[in-house]
């Protein structure tokens, strides 16, 4: 089975543990630590809902190809903070944090690492759930950074940290694996072919 049917698969379970407790933990995470959240700015926070809006599909959202998409993943380096902002505040939906997401795609790898590991902190923390977290791991159509890139010491050291999350998280433990292995690259690969699916530039 390849890894996109795999992933499918995972968000149907986990879809439902979105909201409830890991909000309940998050806020109560932010009150234990006693600081007060960052917040993205106004124009980042518009450019994002306006892709989600036009992109708007109930099966398949479409933005790959958005000249505002585009032009936010050009620019997605200088809102690093701003996207992490995004995804650690509760009062935006997850269809948007994956358009966040997957806006990284044309970041340099070191820089994309650097990102996934602070999203993986704000899981740690219980900030984001399971399925935001396998979405800045397997990347979904956008050209996946880490896949692809799976033999470099920057990816295997950010990949290995998924085992660190959950000794019996047995699905984070499956997406390391594949990616260690190159599997996931091999299927990746496939897949995109099969599906005839665009470079996003």
């Amino acid at each position: 089975m390849g890894w996109a049917l795999i992933t499918q698969a995972v968000r149907r379970v986990l879809r439902p543990a979105r909201i409830g407790v890991m909000a309940v933990v998050g806020a109560l995470a932010t009150v234990a630590l006693g600081t007060e959240a960052s917040h993205p700015t106004s124009e980042y926070v518009r450019s994002i809902k306006t892709i989600e809006r036009i992109g708007y599909h109930p099966v398949r959202p479409h933005y790959a190809h958005l000249r505002e998409f585009k032009e936010l993943a050009v620019q997605a380096g200088a809102h690093v903070e701003d996207a992490l902002a995004f995804l650690d505040d509760p009062d935006y939906a997850d269809e948007e944090k994956r358009i966040v997401i997957y806006s990284m795609y044309r970041q340099p790898l070191l820089a994309y690492c650097q990102f996934a590991n602070r999203v993986i902190d704000l899981y740690e923390s219980a900030r984001i759930d399971r399925y935001l977290l396998i979405d800045v791991i397997y990347m979904g159509r956008y050209r996946n950074t880490l896949i692809e890139n799976y033999r470099d010491e920057a990816v295997r050291t950010l990949i290995k940290r998924l085992y660190a999350l959950s000794n019996t998280d047995r699905d984070l433990i499956t997406i390391a694996d594949d990616i260690l292995t190159g599997q996931a690259w091999d299927w990746w690969r496939d897949w995109a072919k099969v599906n005839q699916i665009p470079d996003p530039d």
